[in-house]
């Protein structure tokens, strides 16, 4: 029993070998790797949010002042900065507004208890209020699109009153668990209860999570995890900077609201309102099912599921995200 187990382990190890030297060697030519990823900036603001955390903000002022204000909200352990491609190419296009999620990059995290996506859609209510006028365009990836969500849950009256598009991207309206990773259901049941309770200052400092997050194989995991085959290393390192930037502590406390989220019917809100609801066919975080379940319940949608495209799409098909986000934004406009 012992020389079988040997053998799986040891061929366990020279898989994850094989695959920290195959997924950083340049096969192909990388188009993005003197890109500046993480210095597009607007003006930058704090406010500060109903429960006293400060959340940071920038806004890319738009050249026309007629011109559509778009409010953009980032993912599940990462930031603004996510959005890289689209505010380089909508800024002076279009008022732009964006926010790092509380306990995501400059944001503070304030109270653990307060960590969940109703707190994130009352922040998001914060943002509108004390950066827009008129009216505006909402666009959320993953866990931004959750706080879209939220929003309209809490305050449908900003939706019905504010809002002339949004976008859906790479996001679900509920049972994330089902599909999450491919794994099956009962294992992500028992790892969601065991996080629920976990000590987020021990699991920071353990030393696996400190010797794992910083190697070629997290690396590999993320890019498993986040694109579509053949993307540039430099589209995967740049996400893997904003995982590692994320603290542990907000990594562990949004993984139970994130599993229990549920706002299918938050969606009737935002019914008759112009819609992008995209994601990509490889996406195993939040699979092509979720995008079009939000679809259907949309009369004014379109739906896209992009070939061989991973979570973090607005990076790998950024110029296909950004062509929706300028049809949502400046459909209106002659």
């Amino acid at each position: 029993m012992i020389k079988p187990a040997l053998a799986v382990l040891g061929g366990l190890a020279l898989g994850v070998a094989a695959e920290q030297l195959a997924v950083r060697k340049p096969w192909q030519p990388d188009p993005t790797k003197d890109e500046p990823f993480g210095f597009v900036r607007g003006e930058s603001h704090w406010l500060r949010a109903d429960d006293g955390t400060q959340l940071y903000v920038e806004v890319h002022p738009a050249d026309d002042p007629r011109a559509p204000t778009i409010v953009i909200g980032h993912g599940y352990c990462l930031n603004q900065d996510s959005w890289h491609f689209q505010r380089k190419a909508l800024q002076g296009q279009a008022r732009l507004v964006l926010w790092d999620q509380r306990g995501h990059g400059r944001s503070e995290r304030g109270p653990a208890q307060n960590n969940t996506i109703d707190q994130l859609g009352r922040d998001l209510q914060w943002v509108i209020n004390g950066f827009t006028k008129g009216p505006i365009t909402l666009v959320g990836h993953s866990m931004g699109g959750m706080t879209i969500m939220a929003l309209a849950d809490q305050f449908p009256e900003t939706v019905r009153s504010r809002v002339v598009g949004v976008g859906f991207v790479a996001t679900s309206a509920g049972d994330v668990s089902a599909n999450f990773l491919g794994l099956p259901a009962d294992i992500v049941g028992r790892a969601q209860t065991a996080l629920t309770g976990a000590n987020a200052s021990r699991i920071r400092t353990g030393p696996l999570v400190q010797q794992v997050r910083y190697t070629d194989l997290n690396f590999a995991i993320t890019k498993r995890a986040s694109f579509g085959r053949g993307v540039p290393n430099s589209l995967n390192e740049f996400t893997v900077q904003m995982l590692n930037a994320t603290p542990m502590e907000t990594v562990v406390d949004f993984l139970p609201t994130l599993f229990a989220h549920d706002k299918v019917h938050a969606l009737k809100a935002f019914d008759g309102i112009p819609a992008l609801v995209i994601c990509g066919d490889v996406d195993v975080l939040t699979p092509p099912s979720h995008t079009l379940r939000i679809g259907r319940t949309l009369s004014d949608a379109d739906v896209q599921i992009l070939e061989n495209t991973g979570h973090m799409i607005q990076l790998e098909r950024h110029e296909q995200v950004t062509e929706g986000i300028r049809r949502l934004a400046f459909s209106d406009r002659s």
